[in-house]
């Protein structure tokens, strides 16, 4: 079928979609540590802890991913992950929540995430940053998509009735693309679009090839000063836009256009990629990053709503080019063959970003009292990116090609 290719693209998103649902955890968060007699910092741990799960099941599910029919590996992830909702409206106390959300759960989304990429990314290598743009907004609007009708649902009836519907909701979006979705046939394909980093005439790297590359660590290196910057900005912009005096409903609203900006930009950065190349798209993601930071410490010095929204849109924006980047730089640079087990080992700044975002920014606020005093560590996350996007610049000077 001629345009099969799209409907895997708008499957995969619709996957994609729920793969990112521990983003929607937020919304449990109070009815939780009600029920369960607890602190809210203390039901936090279990979105921590899916965060590591998270990563982990891409990562296994990288160098699993060629030794199994992938419709396969689909299908047990979209399983696993209703299993592991249903089961955690179940729970009675934090550790079993551990053990059915983070780690069942979120590991069997993680292996969705990369499964779905690794399927799909490979029919698009005509349009690959606007096709994983698209897959990648996708993730970016679950909290968009779901906050409000789970809330709902909550306020409604209670948390473990809105669990166990999210689960059967889960079961529908990610079954049926892991069983539709066909992997391309495997052919030889030029490749020149694509990067070849130095030290491999083919532009086919294992992952431990790739491991030895100074593009990877500096890559590796900007996309988690980026994320940790606007990971600590997102997880306190209605705290930040309260500070300013804005009441806490309005304040709620203001911060959605992080959430909003980060989910149009994928699809703007893929474009920007598949046309004018990685230093274009690279370049305009740390210029957002950059002024938003600067447009967030000028509002919080100013109390300006009208600039605090401007560093949100720019944060927003610069927060979206990071995982569509990525992906569509490690295929580019490092091959086909081993984009799986690739990727899996790239997305591991999904492990750094918060230890120097939320954890570092929370412990600072405990020592200051203050945004601004405590948002001045991303000043310094801002110029490290900086460095590390030219001289990635330097170092694959001639080695990639643009259309």
């Amino acid at each position: 079928m001629k345009y099969r290719r799209y409907i895997y693209l708008a499957l995969a998103t619709v996957a994609m979609l729920m793969a990112g649902i521990m983003y929607n955890f937020t919304v449990f968060t109070e009815a939780i540590a009600s029920d369960f007699g607890v602190e809210a910092s203390t039901v936090s741990l279990v979105f921590s802890l899916s965060q590591v799960c998270f990563f982990l099941g891409g990562l296994v599910l990288g160098f699993i991913y060629k030794k199994f029919k992938p419709q396969v590996l689909g299908a047990i992830a979209a399983v696993l992950m209703t299993l592991g909702l249903y089961l955690s409206s179940h729970t009675t106390a934090i550790w079993q929540l551990l053990l059915t959300y983070s780690i069942l759960m979120n590991f069997a989304a993680g292996c969705t995430y990369k499964g779905v990429l690794a399927a799909v990314v490979p029919w698009f290598s005509d349009n690959l940053g606007v096709a994983t743009g698209v897959m990648m907004m996708g993730a970016g609007l679950t909290a968009f998509v779901f906050n409000v009708p789970v809330s709902n649902l909550i306020m409604a009836t209670n948390w473990r009735f809105a669990m166990m519907i999210l689960s059967l909701v889960s079961l529908v979006l990610t079954l049926i693309p892991a069983v539709v979705i066909q992997t391309k046939p495997e052919v030889p394909a030029s490749r020149k679009n694509e990067t070849k980093a130095a030290g491999n005439q083919d532009g086919e790297y294992t992952t431990a090839q790739m491991l030895k590359t100074s593009q990877f660590y500096l890559f590796f290196i900007w996309t988690v000063m980026l994320l940790a910057g606007c990971t600590s900005v997102t997880g306190n912009s209605v705290g930040l836009s309260r500070s300013i005096g804005l009441e806490t409903a309005k304040a709620a609203v203001v911060s959605t256009v992080i959430s909003v900006s980060n989910a149009i930009s994928r699809i703007v950065y893929g474009r920007i990629y598949d046309k004018k190349g990685r230093k274009m798209a690279m370049g305009i993601t740390t210029l957002f990053f950059v002024t938003g930071v600067c447009a967030m410490h000028l509002a919080l010095a100013l109390r300006s709503v009208a600039i605090l929204i401007i560093a949100f849109v720019a944060i927003g924006f610069s927060f979206g080019g990071v995982p569509t980047i990525a992906s569509t730089f490690v295929l580019r640079t490092f091959g086909r063959k081993n984009y799986a087990s690739n990727f899996g080992v790239q997305g591991s700044y999904s492990l750094f970003s918060p230890l120097f975002g939320t954890t570092t920014f929370s412990l600072l606020y405990k020592m200051t009292g203050n945004y601004q005093k405590s948002y001045l560590q991303i000043l310094r996350y801002a110029a490290i990116s900086v460095a590390m996007y030219l001289l990635l610049n330097k170092t694959m000077a001639g080695k990639e090609k643009t259309r």
